[in-house]
């Protein structure tokens, strides 16, 4: 089944044409890689994989429902119920605790507070984490703030992680880590597209999409 299907996507900004004629489908249990060289538009395609963006031209399927047309409100409870989403900045609130960050996609969802948390405390076993849900993430290396925003995406048990250069801000070692978390991910049966300019991270993915200049220059398997 296409968990994801663009067909004929693209994406303008005025006068400079970020994607062009992208057609992409990804499948049920796939790990993909979108690779390329900064300014290729592995952002912008994120972006509207991720429903935070919409394309100009094109169509969108996702889950087999066009979703291309829907309003801003309508693409909010999708990529709340359907997607995960790891950053490279990792994207939490100090001010909150690690459980409360985990839980928050929960909580926006319009779960209870104290099931929320429940459900975040599973996540955060899943990835041995359980020492560190009362401590803020101030108080984390960089390695597991990464593993405190991936427990985060997993908490909704979403049908697609979309993973933005998770590696970007860590050291090899934490780099390789994470990396070593999303390749276990995806043999427990999780659907992830990773994008990412380093071909030794694209090259772990069992297909990778190559961009350049805003158009898929070559796609292949590992």
């Amino acid at each position: 089944m296409s968990l994801i299907k663009l067909e004929a996507i693209g994406k303008s900004y005025g006068d400079t044409q970020a994607l062009q004629c992208i057609d992409v489908n990804i499948e049920t249990n796939e790990y993909v890689s979108i690779f390329g060289p900064s300014g290729c538009g592995k952002s912008t395609l994120l972006s509207i994989l991720g429903l935070v963006e919409q394309s100009c031209q094109g169509r969108y399927l996702l889950l087999d429902h066009d979703v291309t047309t829907l309003s801003a409100d309508q693409l909010a409870i999708l990529r709340r119920r359907h997607l995960g989403f790891i950053f490279q900045n990792f994207n939490l609130i100090d001010h909150l605790n690690n459980i409360d960050n985990i839980a928050l996609p929960l909580i926006f969802d319009g779960m209870p507070h104290q099931q929320a948390q429940h459900q975040a405390q599973e996540a955060l076993n899943s990835l041995n984490l359980v020492q560190h849900g009362t401590k803020y993430p101030w108080q984390l290396s960089g390695g597991q703030q990464q593993r405190i925003a991936i427990a985060r995406a997993l908490v909704n048990n979403p049908d697609i992680l979309l993973v933005d250069e998770p590696t970007g801000n860590l050291d090899s070692r934490a780099g390789d880590q994470v990396m070593e978390i999303l390749d276990e991910l995806h043999r427990q049966g999780s659907t992830i597209v990773l994008v990412t300019h380093d071909e030794k991270y694209a090259s772990r993915a069992l297909r990778q999409i190559v961009l350049k200049d805003g158009q898929v220059s070559s796609a292949c398997y590992a």
